[in-house]
């Protein structure tokens, strides 16, 4: 009778403990899935610009067009840029938006050669800070995606956005974050006057901001001069290279299938 009893009494403790390791289960079941539900879609991160085009000025860069983007699919991003106390930042209503203050909006002015559509950049006003993972609140920093789109190489630390740690909880629960590195800016030399030249090889704000998350994009007039080889072998270090060729569409290069043509869509 004892034994009977002692072995009762063990299998009501263990239907005990599965319930409650049941529950506990359960409970980071749906821990993770309202993280997940409540995390911000996308980051958007780089500086809007004011571009001159025969002394007309216009809103632009990436970040600008990246934002109108997002509103056109309905996605609602937090957007981190720097920019002066008078920057139209219209196009950035319904987002969630973080300014960092500063002197001067980046300002490009445009040069056109008259032979041709041959544009040449002049820089004429820059921000004085560049934008760090410090300028962004913490819950963007878990967004889904981070889209980086720097104009200049001091617009932001580009690697630091890459290569940010997460938290206990993140690790836990197996966090995934896809980068898109708009890679442009990181290209480009300024000279004294602030005209502005290409690298002739990939930069090392590019080379550091690798990783098996990061999609960079760049186009055919940064990536035509770099020795054969190169895109496809840096490719392999990333998750996708898109090189733009503007009315011819753009090359996309992966480790596993290697160079495949994206064609042009017609509007």
């Amino acid at each position: 009778m004892q034994t009977g009893a002692l072995r009762s009494k063990a299998w009501r403790m263990l239907a005990r403990l599965g319930k409650a390791t049941l529950a506990a289960a359960a409970a980071f079941l749906v821990a993770i899935l309202l993280t997940e539900f409540y995390r911000t879609p996308v980051l958007l991160v780089g500086n809007l610009t004011i571009d001159i085009v025969d002394k007309k000025k216009a809103l632009g860069g990436a970040i600008s067009y990246a934002a109108a983007v997002a509103t056109a699919f309905g996605v609602k991003s937090c957007i981190v840029t720097a920019a002066s106390s008078d920057a139209n930042l219209t196009v950035f209503d319904g987002h969630e938006l973080h300014i960092v203050s500063t002197e001067d909006t980046l300002t490009f002015e445009h040069t056109y050669t008259w032979w041709g559509n041959h544009r040449k950049l002049r820089v004429t006003a820059q921000p004085n800070v560049s934008l760090t993972l410090e300028h962004v609140p913490h819950h963007c920093r878990r967004a889904k995606t981070i889209l980086l789109g720097p104009l200049t190489p001091t617009d932001l630390d580009a690697a630091a956005f890459v290569h940010q740690e997460h938290g206990w909880w993140d690790r836990l629960v197996g966090f995934k974050q896809n980068i898109g590195f708009m890679a442009q800016g990181e290209q480009r030399v300024l000279d004294k006057a602030g005209r502005v030249y290409p690298f002739k090889d990939p930069s090392q704000h590019v080379l550091d901001a690798l990783s098996a998350r990061t999609s960079v994009f760049l186009s055919d007039v940064e990536t035509d001069s770099w020795p054969p080889d190169t895109v496809q072998q840096l490719a392999a270090q990333s998750d996708r290279w898109l090189v733009t060729r503007g009315e011819f569409g753009a090359h996309e290069f992966t480790a596993d299938r290697g160079m495949s043509l994206v064609e042009p869509v017609k509007l």
